[in-house]
């Protein structure tokens, strides 16, 4: 019992430890902030109300200037040196930390220099130094990086998978060169942006992208379809690019320090081998289809059917292994919106189905106003009524899918660039609010979305428009979009029209009642008297209805309830009151003008209690986070409401015990967590300049919990 007892108290003792490790890593960092000139800095964790006795081990050709400043709390110790050093001095010397024997602190080493090296290593008990390695030289780059490159390229199967069905399709060799060329060079390209951490792609995305083009290839070979080789091979190039730039985001092959210069040398001969595998496999697939092709004319339709039916297979098995990965890593990068995926596709398709010259532009117009609606929603920018706008176009173009009306050229130009630039601004948002790096994934959601809004345009443009799987999608999409706007509708009348209902005003839609009247006023006329006329008029009909369905909460005005009578609400009614109030408070805090702030406070509590509420209220968001953390208010939900604790007090004020979360999102460099605080308190509320404001706010219980993690 004694022996378990110690073995229980040591793997206590290791845990904790460990813990503390994970939550405060030990770090020793030197960065050259000038020519020569390098910050030092060494953190610490504090374990058990101790500092571990390290210190760092640097070469002697460097200087240390002065003391250490010692900054710190009560979870860690921060030491800062200045340092004078040749960077070039530097290679083949040791780096280390001394005092580490005896613990189990393992410490993360990073060397930054000016010219762009990034050196990266971990130092443990047992090997506490690190020793600088020499530059690479440029034969040894274009060997490791290329031939990494080359290699890469033969262990992806989708990739060769896809250019054996190209070949059969009835690609020509030039044109599947020109593809692969494509395909390398906005590899490089997506990797350049994956150093400037300009672009952020889950690693199974592209081999699910590239996998499901090889399934859709070979189910057109099966089908008896022909190539046109003078513009197949354009379409090839785009796609092979959407891809390679996807691929290209998951960084370089190999792991090399490199400077900047040496970085982009890097990305020409990873392009170069690239081309090599490629070409490699293009060959061989060519080889293999002029085999096929010198058989009889049976056995080579035969063999041509046997090919894709097999590639298509594998494409489709890859495709689904690679569909499986999201179920383990936890979510997929880049963060997309379905409704921005679902508007890509059906945009697509209606696109395609337009007629020339005004179908040749609109793809165009649609990347250009996605692009300009997510720069807007990144700087900050907000368009006006966007959920109308986004989930109103959604359904809009769903239907046009249903029943395939050819718009004017200037009517399909306004539509697709309006719901474009709105679609860009909503996932632009989703995005400034739920990741750590909203531009990288904004990269990659571009190229994604470009991505999918081609590959519904060319095989609508193949195929006559109407039919019924584009039909099904189109309804399926326009009533997706109608259920989206119908929640906003619950949670507007859950919450803004209940507040109002208690100050005995409701909101009349007058727009949502003129279109209505329209409509049934319109329609049925029509189609008595003229069945002809009724029959095409149905998508105007609809699209009228869709608009007055769509705008209930979009124009209205208040009306006055006549059979209103001030009284004490109940605890049902007070819940949205506390609500509303409650969740607009806080939200002031999300705004960048302090005057602002104070406004937004001022609408929603009593006068007295705004500057006490505005410092309290800060300093418990901010309370626990780490020096430059960004926290924003995301939700505001209040659980329980209970019945008035006192009666009318003759102010017409009224007090209950209420309950209510704030989840508000801190914000790193490198991540993103949820926290939630738990409130219980004492607010009373009464009406003052005809709103309810909070009138006394008494916080009896405060609880923090992290509730989620999300890495870049």
């Amino acid at each position: 019992m004694k022996r378990i007892a110690a073995c229980v108290a040591l793997l206590l003792a290791f845990g904790s430890s460990a813990l503390a490790d994970l939550t405060n890593p030990a770090t020793l960092a030197l960065k050259e902030t000038s020519p020569s000139r390098f910050t030092v800095e060494l953190t610490l964790p504090v374990m058990q109300g101790r500092v571990p006795r390290a210190r760092p081990v640097l070469p002697d050709i460097c200087v240390i200037e002065g003391e250490a400043e010692v900054q710190g709390d009560s979870r860690r110790v921060v030491r800062t040196w200045a340092m004078t050093c040749d960077p070039d001095d530097l290679v083949g010397t040791a780096i280390g930390v001394r005092g580490l024997l005896g613990t189990s602190l393992d410490v993360q080493l990073t060397l930054e220099t000016l010219d762009g090296r990034t050196y990266v290593g971990q130092l443990r008990p047992t090997q506490a130094y690190y020793l600088v390695p020499p530059p690479p030289t440029m034969r040894s780059m274009l060997v490791e990086v290329g031939g990494a490159a080359a290699r890469r390229v033969l262990r992806h199967p989708e990739l060769a998978i896809l250019l054996l069905l190209c070949v059969f399709f009835g690609l020509r060799l030039p044109g599947l060169f020109a593809s692969a060329g494509a395909f390398a060079a906005a590899l490089a390209l997506g990797q350049w942006l994956k150093a400037e951490n300009w672009i952020g792609v889950s690693s199974f995305l592209p081999v699910m992208l590239t996998a499901a083009t090889g399934l859709a290839v070979a189910l057109s070979i099966i089908r008896g379809e022909a190539s046109a080789p003078n513009t197949r091979w354009r379409t090839s190039a785009a796609f092979m690019a959407l891809m390679g730039v996807l691929y290209g985001g998951g960084g370089l092959p190999v792991e090399m320090v490199l400077s900047r210069s040496e970085q982009h040398l890097a990305f020409l001969f990873s392009a170069l081998g690239t081309m090599a595998g490629l070409a490699l496999v293009i060959l061989c697939a060519g080889q293999l289809h002029a085999l096929v092709a010198g058989a009889g004319e049976g056995v080579r339709e035969r063999l041509r059917f046997w090919v894709a039916y097999l590639g298509g297979v594998a494409a489709c098995a890859i495709g689904l292994y690679q569909g499986t990965a999201p179920f383990f890593v936890g979510g997929v990068t880049p963060t997309v919106p379905l409704a921005a995926l679902l508007a890509a596709i059906a945009l697509g398709a209606w696109c395609g189905a337009q007629s020339p010259p005004v179908r040749s532009f609109l793809p165009g117009v649609a990347g250009c106003m996605v692009i300009v609606g997510m720069v807007l929603s990144l700087r900050g920018i907000s368009l006006p009524q966007t959920t109308l706008a986004v989930y109103g176009s959604l359904a809009l173009v769903g239907l046009l899918l249903v029943w395939p009306v050819r718009w004017p050229g200037w009517a399909a130009l306004v539509l697709v660039a309006v719901s474009s630039l709105y679609h860009g601004a909503h996932a632009g948002g989703v995005l400034r609010e739920s990741v750590a790096l909203p531009v990288a994934q904004a990269t990659a959601m571009i190229v994604l979305l470009v991505f999918l809004f081609l590959v519904a345009y060319h095989r609508t443009g193949e195929r006559s428009p109407g039919g019924a799987a584009v039909r099904l999608f189109g309804l399926a999409t326009a009533l997706l979009a109608v259920l989206w706007r119908f929640t906003e509708y619950r949670d507007w009348m859950g919450q803004e029209v209940a507040f109002e209902a208690t100050l005995g005003v409701f909101r009349l839609p007058v727009l949502t009642i003129i279109l209505a009247l329209a409509a049934l006023l319109a329609w049925p006329r029509r189609r008595r008297f003229q069945p002809s006329v009724a029959q095409r008029a149905m998508p105007t009909h609809l699209c009228l209805v869709l608009v007055a369905l769509f705008t209930v909460s979009a124009a209205g005005v208040r009306v006055r309830n006549p059979f209103y009578t001030p009284r004490a609400p109940t605890a049902a009614e007070a819940r949205p009151i506390m609500a509303a109030l409650l969740t607009d408070t806080y939200l002031a805090f999300n705004l960048p003008d302090e005057d602002a702030a104070f406004d937004r406070l001022a609408r929603n509590l009593s006068e007295d209690l705004v500057p006490g509420v505005y410092l309290d209220s800060r300093r418990r968001l901010m309370a626990g986070t780490r020096k430059g953390a960004e926290v924003t208010v995301k939700d505001v939900t209040v659980m329980s409401v209970d019945d008035p604790s006192t009666s009318d007090s003759g102010d017409g004020s009224f007090t209950y015990p209420c309950k209510w979360v704030v989840t508000a999102r801190v914000k790193h460099w490198q991540h993103i967590h949820d926290r939630q605080n738990i409130y219980v308190g004492i607010l009373t509320i009464r009406v003052e300049d005809d709103r309810w404001k909070i009138a006394h706010l008494e916080l009896l219980s405060e609880e923090r919990e992290i509730v989620s993690w999300k890495s870049s």
